[in-house]
């Protein structure tokens, strides 16, 4: 049986007082204080175990993760509670980072070149997902 292979990028804002940056920044720190660290599914909640996510930080790096397990929204941190509009996505308990990707190593191996939004890669992805692969085999 063939996986469907997805990739999952959620833009962090560089901004500090952002929320994409403030909810990234507590996960480095839950992450610190050994506490699992975890992120909303795509509007569509299509994720799956094994799949991999990207924190982007367009124009700069990449950090990569895969996603651990798959929980109820009723797993929403309180602190999400101020993500208008994103209640209603389930959360991704993600493994530790794996690979820390340059933003010209990304281009070049057909990122996109800018992430809006989390959402699935859609274009180049077989050619990305090896790419990773090979660099953690």
């Amino acid at each position: 049986m063939k996986v469907k292979l997805r990739m999952i990028l959620s833009p962090i804002n560089k901004k500090l007082n952002s929320k994409s940056r403030i909810d990234y920044n507590e996960q480095i720190k839950r992450e610190q204080e050994g506490k699992q660290v975890m992120w909303d599914d795509t509007k569509f909640n299509k994720a799956s175990i094994g799949d991999w996510f990207g924190f982007v930080e367009n124009g700069k790096n990449v950090y990569f993760r895969k996603v651990k397990s798959i929980h109820p929204i009723s797993d929403r941190l309180p602190s999400w509670s101020n993500n208008v509009g994103q209640g209603d996505r389930k959360v991704l308990y993600l493994e530790k980072e794996l690979l820390n990707i340059t933003w010209e190593n990304w281009i070049n191996y057909g990122g996109p070149k800018k992430v809006q939004g989390t959402s699935h890669v859609k274009t180049n992805l077989q050619q990305l997902s090896l790419y990773l692969d090979s660099l953690i085999n």
